[in-house]
């Protein structure tokens, strides 16, 4: 069974990024509306700097925050709800959309275990992120940005013999088109 490489991929990737945008408007909405927003993003002194930074615009600068914070806090939320679809479906919207599906790299049929494995292996940057959101603690944010750079910098694996990007070596996946007669258990 013949697996997908880095075109199809890519394909569904920048789908799911459509799909991600209105997910992200709509949870910053929702954000807003509830209130369900924090200010711990920034370091105080960050913070001051910022809001020095608008005294001459006389702006009402906790409103300012508010709307900094609440766009902040939608995108990273969003992104890891959004990325949860494909740990437990297997394929995320825009893989769907275009018919893939992830799968075990000897052809067989992915599993809930598989699926989340990978899905921590490739979001590992997020969780990062996600981690420091609930922790304080910035220097998470740094960690998953070099995390995000390695996991980047693996997708172009795809384009070798395998088609399996780093994440998918990690986890030892492979992702098919659905159509595929893939092995069941």
């Amino acid at each position: 069974m013949d697996r997908v490489g880095f075109e199809p991929r890519v394909k569904a990737y920048l789908i799911d990024y459509l799909y991600q945008i209105v997910f992200t408007i709509f949870v910053t909405i929702i954000l807003w509306l509830t209130g369900l927003y924090g200010d711990g993003l920034m370091s105080t002194e960050d913070i001051k700097v910022l809001t020095d930074s608008f005294e001459p615009l006389d702006v009402d600068t906790k409103w300012v925050m508010d709307i900094f914070y609440c766009i902040t806090y939608g995108g990273i939320v969003s992104v890891f709800l959004y990325s949860l679809i494909e740990a437990i479906s297997g394929a995320s919207l825009g893989k769907r959309h275009i018919g893939l599906i992830i799968g075990y790299e000897d052809g067989r049929e992915g599993d809930l275990s598989l699926f989340i494995s990978r899905w921590a292996v490739k979001n590992i940057s997020h969780l990062m992120k996600f981690a420091m959101i609930i922790s304080g603690m910035f220097i998470l944010q740094t960690a998953g940005d070099i995390l995000n750079l390695i996991m980047f910098g693996g997708c172009f694996m795809m384009l070798m013999s395998a088609k399996q990007a780093l994440h998918d070596k990690v986890v030892m996946s492979a992702v098919y088109y659905s159509e595929s007669e893939v092995e069941l258990l």
